[in-house]
């Protein structure tokens, strides 16, 4: 799940209501574009005019999306309070984190490991030309072959006397990321039983 306005409008409410008995007036929510932290509070002119973002970089569950936004709160709380804690994420945090875990079932924690949603995770998926076939004395073979030169490839297989079946697919099914793509008659050595699957799931 990615952070939405939403997200946060609808949830700090709902945690508020559950965690602090409501005593929080909702600060600035914001979503943010940080590729570094997933959730973060800054507060100016004392506790007037606070912050907290969550990051839109992240794809994580519902849940961790508001064990952070908890862990925020808690920041939050602390401004509002006055007190000042002896160091970021203190004994008066600690404290306030454990507390709140132990009493409604949360996991909220000093920091959140996760990696960024990467460019080719947002990207749409790539479209393959994928090659399999099936010869009479050396297996089956599957390949992900290069557009531009499809019909150079197929002439090849007219010539093949080895070649007893071939099938044409476009896909983008991400078992064929990884794959060379081919501009000559080359591919991955399959079982025939993984050929037929192949040829099943991709001909529906």
């Amino acid at each position: 799940m990615i952070a939405t306005q939403t997200f946060l409008e609808l949830n700090f409410d709902r945690l508020n209501a559950q965690c602090f008995a409501s005593r929080l007036p909702r600060p600035a929510l914001r979503v943010s574009h940080a590729r570094t932290r997933l959730g973060y509070f800054a507060c100016r002119r004392g506790a007037k005019d606070c912050l907290i973002a969550v990051s839109d970089r992240f794809d994580v569950s519902e849940r961790e999306l508001q064990n952070v936004l908890i862990h925020e709160m808690i920041h939050y709380e602390i401004a509002l309070s006055g007190r000042r804690d002896s160091s970021p994420h203190g004994v008066i945090f600690r404290t306030r984190m454990q507390e709140i875990n132990s009493k409604y079932g949360w996991n909220i924690t000093v920091s959140s490991r996760t990696k960024p949603i990467s460019k080719s995770e947002t990207a749409q998926p790539k479209s393959r030309l994928v090659l399999a076939l099936k010869t009479k004395h050396h297996g089956c073979f599957i390949t992900v072959v290069n557009p531009n030169y499809q019909t150079a490839i197929r002439h090849q297989l007219m010539l093949n006397t080895n070649v007893v079946e071939t099938h044409w697919f476009t896909t983008t099914d991400p078992r064929f990321a990884d794959f060379t793509v081919v501009r000559s008659l080359r591919g991955r050595r399959i079982s025939t039983l993984q050929y037929d699957a192949f040829c099943r799931e991709l001909n529906t």
